[in-house]
Parts: structure tokens; C-alpha cells; sequence
């Protein structure tokens, strides 16, 4: 990827090696502090089709951007209450929220999940990263048939 295409840095899209595909997709998105406490399962779901995976996904960053950087006057906290953050701070807030206005961003992450890819979305501030991922569900083994 070509970091001048995506706003929001190079490194918030991985993809990884294929999975096969069993019955649908399972998405979530999680926050990982910085300082090893556990891993917080924040959302997830299982979806059917690579556009329901998108769109869910896109649904997701809008609603932590707006947690993590909210806009005064659009949100529940008093404008007075809220302060601009300094230019050189790290904003996953808006890195998220640019990934969800990102069309050719979309398309990749489509074009990786109808190729089994496993992808994800990441963004940080200095004490945790959080990330949105889709993976394929693996086939069900004949085992766990019966």
C-alpha cells in the first residue's frame, strides 16, 4: 500500500495468509493496552457475506472514532468539557474514521475476504491499539458433523 493513498498510515491494514471458508465470517474488534493487561473483546459478530462483513466494520470504526475523539456538540459530553487534542498526538479516532470514508480501501479489504484473507484495521494512541478484524470461518471437519 502506498502510504500518500490512505490518510490514516500504512500499517491500518494488514492482511493475512488465506483460511477456507466455512460458513460465513466472524468479525471483531478489540482494544489491546500497551502495558500487557489482557485483551478486551470490545464487539463481535458473525456475518454471512463479504458486503454485511463491510459494512459492519465501517459501522464499528464510526462508533469508537466518535468514542475516542468525539466532536463537540455531537455527542453526549459537554463542549466545555472537551479539549483539542496537540498536533503531534497519536488520534485513532480519526485514523478510524477516515478508514470508514476510505472507498478503495473498502474495496481491498472486499477483494481480501473473498480470497479467505484474514483483515484487519488498526489504529493506536500511546496506550493501547485497537484493532477490527474479519477472517473467513474454517470449513466444518467431517468430525464435527456428527
Amino acid at each position: 500500500m502506498n502510504p500518500t493513498s490512505h490518510p490514516y498510515g500504512e500499517e491500518a491494514v494488514t492482511r493475512w495468509p488465506r483460511q477456507p471458508c466455512g460458513e460465513g465470517y466472524l468479525c471483531e474488534v478489540y482494544a489491546q493496552p500497551l502495558d500487557a493487561s489482557p485483551l478486551l473483546l470490545l464487539a463481535s459478530a458473525r456475518l454471512n457475506s463479504p458486503r454485511l462483513v463491510l459494512r459492519w466494520l465501517t459501522g464499528r470504526a464510526v462508533r469508537l472514532s466518535r468514542a475516542l475523539d468525539p466532536e463537540p456538540g455531537a455527542g453526549p459530553w459537554p463542549t466545555a468539557a472537551l479539549r483539542p487534542a496537540p498536533d503531534d498526538a497519536p488520534s485513532p479516532g480519526v485514523r478510524l474514521r477516515l478508514w470508514a470514508q476510505d472507498r478503495s480501501a473498502h474495496e481491498e479489504l472486499l477483494r481480501g475476504l473473498r480470497t479467505r484473507e484474514l483483515v484487519s484495521v488498526t489504529a493506536a494512541d500511546t496506550g493501547v491499539l485497537y484493532t477490527l478484524t474479519a477472517r473467513a470461518l474454517p470449513a466444518p471437519t467431517l468430525s464435527a458433523a456428527r
